[in-house]
């Protein structure tokens, strides 16, 4: 609680003298474009834009410039106004909805309905232009000071993590423990660090020198945490997992001191490690497996410590833009889901160019709150902007009665700019609980106009124009273009399928072993998890037990072949004998039967040494899956 305060009063203050400062600099007329800023910044931490950081300047300079002209041909004419925004509120939403739950359009949508909410004369243009200019510009300077090196800061937090999730998980499964919460952790870590390394890619694609090893490094952990919780729980798994356990411990410690250079003495420990549990001497699959991924760890600390001699920002190929690329491109775009983008962006720009006009038409005062509420109700899903509206609405009517009770009961006009700074304070503490956050934002709004209005009028406006703002958001959603849960759990579904069946025939063609091909299948592997973690969101009671079993196979099958993949990227000339067991494995049914796997571990125990075992087997594992999930049949030359 004390480091929430803590860090809530930095956030509030800093905030506070952001907007001053900027008032003081382009005047009150261009307040709102502060507020819309703070909003951007904050929405837009989650999003790394310091990899282009020249190139996204211009292009946010530009498309705020832009978003101000626009505005100002709006104000003109309340008729021309009609099309014009929306067609800008369309474009906006459509371009920026690269996520599901929190479309990254809606603080540049929520800008241009203060823009053209608030309307300046022609003479005031060029310092409105001016504000929006170093909107651009505050929002890149605080990416460079947060986002800078993001994937280093946040491995060097997130990694020791995952391996403490994974050292509980171990001492869980030696103890027969229900490890269920232990693993919802360490998959929540690596989903955040998988986010990190997405939002660092060059263009949008390209992966420097240390992205690639982290990036490699948290799939190695994520096949650990997945292979642990199928180990076979027997007295020579005991022994193995106390050893393994203080493996992952030295190697926390390595990246958590951040001077890999600094732990040659764990070399010998690896050595030992590995000398003991050599892949020909373990018979157990499971533990080869780990075993395997240990090495990993071990070969990734190496690269590490060779990384620090040479510039980790290095893009590790030629940047000329291939078909890899733009085969990447197609996924990154469908990530937004095209029927849910335009959906969602033809509800917004509908309802909010229909309500400014009929808000200017009547001269409504106050009725600009329509538009900012139908602007933060309007969510992709249906289900959303209902369960969205009905707490906004409770939370308005809650805020409206304490300023009721305050300035016209109690007679605290004089207070208004105590009360102010009170509850944004506590809307910005609070900002995690939507009705909290809601009731304190009330009161600070209203409070902004009490010492020159009516507040129990003032108050009753607010409340009636957010039910009429959320009554339309929530009709426009379930009646306009319905874009629903059901709808994208369906889409997300067919587009992972997509992915693995691309994946699966590009990953045996020796001329795909190159840079270019690395980068794609890296961004493959981001996607997957981007997609899990969209469909996860989606879980109810009602199909929890379908969605699980949806990701933990394709999960299963996706980290399989990207071991092959780095498999045969260190052994190129298997590929062809990789090929041949494959297509063996295909073609054969004892390899398809899971009654046959005792026979056939002896055989690939009697037949293969070393990694040869592994990728053998994973090799099965994924004809067994592809054939599951009635998609082998779909890849092609099958």
């Amino acid at each position: 609680m004390k480091k929430k305060l803590i860090k809530t009063a930095v956030l509030f203050i800093s905030i506070v003298t952001f907007i001053a400062l900027f008032a003081m600099v382009f005047g009150s007329a261009n307040l709102v474009i502060a507020i819309s800023t703070v909003f951007a910044i904050l929405i837009y931490l989650s999003k790394n834009m310091t990899a282009n950081p020249i190139k996204n300047l211009i292009r946010l300079v530009a498309f705020n410039v832009v978003m101000g002209i626009v505005a100002y041909i709006s104000s003109i004419n309340i008729f021309l106004a009609i099309p014009i925004d929306f067609l800008t509120l369309f474009m906006i939403a459509s371009a920026l909805s690269y996520t599901i739950s929190s479309p990254m359009s809606t603080p540049f949508s929520l800008q241009y309905v203060f823009l053209i909410s608030f309307p300046v004369s022609l003479e005031e243009m060029p310092l409105r232009l001016a504000a929006l200019a170093a909107s651009a510009v505050c929002i890149m300077f605080v990416q460079l000071v947060v986002n800078k090196d993001s994937v280093k800061k946040q491995s060097k937090i997130i990694i020791p993590e995952i391996c403490s999730g994974l050292e509980n998980k171990i001492s869980n499964v030696k103890n027969n423990l229900n490890d269920e919460l232990v693993d919802c952790k360490i998959k929540a870590y690596i989903s955040r660090l998988k986010q990190v390394i997405y939002e660092s890619r060059k263009d949008n694609y390209y992966f420097n020198n240390e992205s690639e090893i982290k990036f490699n490094v948290l799939i190695a952990l994520e096949n650990i945490n997945d292979l642990l919780s199928r180990l076979k729980k027997d007295s020579e798994a005991d022994a193995f997992l106390d050893e393994a356990v203080a493996l992952i411990n030295s190697f926390k410690r390595s990246v958590k001191d951040c001077d890999v250079n600094q732990t040659n003495h764990l070399d010998p420990l690896f050595d030992a490690f590995f000398q003991k549990y050599n892949l020909d001497n373990t018979k157990d699959l499971v533990m080869m497996k780990l075993v395997y991924q240990l090495q990993c760890l071990s070969d990734y600390l190496n690269k590490m410590k060779k990384s620090d001699q040479i510039n980790k920002k290095e893009i590790t190929k030629n940047e000329q833009r291939t078909n890899n690329f733009k085969s990447t491109k197609k996924f990154k775009v469908k990530l937004s889901i095209d029927p849910l983008s335009r959906s969602y962006a033809f509800r917004l720009a509908f309802a909010i160019s229909v309500f400014a006009f009929i808000v200017n038409y009547f001269n409504l005062q106050h009725g600009n709150w329509i538009l900012f509420t139908i602007s933060s109700l309007t969510y992709p899903f249906y289900e959303i902007s209902r369960q969205r509206t009905g707490k906004r609405i409770f939370g308005t009517i809650i805020g409206g009665i304490i300023v009721i009770i305050l300035f016209s009961f109690l007679q605290l006009r004089d207070a208004g700019i105590i009360v102010m700074v009170i509850t944004l304070f506590l809307t910005i503490f609070f900002m995690d609980n939507y009705t909290y956050s809601m009731i304190f934002s009330t009161i600070t709004a209203i409070s902004s106009f009490v010492l020159v209005e009516n507040s129990t009028n003032l108050s009753l406006d607010r409340i009636i124009y957010v039910i009429i703002g959320g009554a339309c958001a929530v009709l426009l959603s379930k009646l306009v273009l319905p874009y629903q849960e059901s709808d994208a759990e369906k889409d997300l579904k067919k587009m992972y399928d997509e992915i693995i069946v691309g994946f699966f025939n590009d990953i045996g063609s020796a001329q795909n072993y190159t840079d270019d091909f690395k980068h794609k299948i890296m961004n493959f592997m981001l996607f997957t998890g981007m997609i899990e973690d969209k469909l996860s969101a989606l879980i109810k009671v009602s199909n929890a037990e379908m969605i699980t079993s949806f990701i933990g196979v394709r999960h299963a099958l996706i980290l399989n072949i990207y071991n092959e993949y780095r498999w045969l990227l260190a052994n190129k000339n298997c590929i062809k004998d990789y090929k041949n067991i494959c297509q063996d494995i295909s073609k054969n049914d004892k390899y398809r039967n899971t009654e046959n796997d005792e026979q056939l571990i002896g055989e690939i125990i009697s037949q293969y040494s070393l990694k040869n075992k592994v990728v053998v087997w994973e090799s099965i594992e994924i004809i067994r899956s592809m054939n599951q999930l009635d998609l082998f049949k779909r890849a092609s030359g099958n």
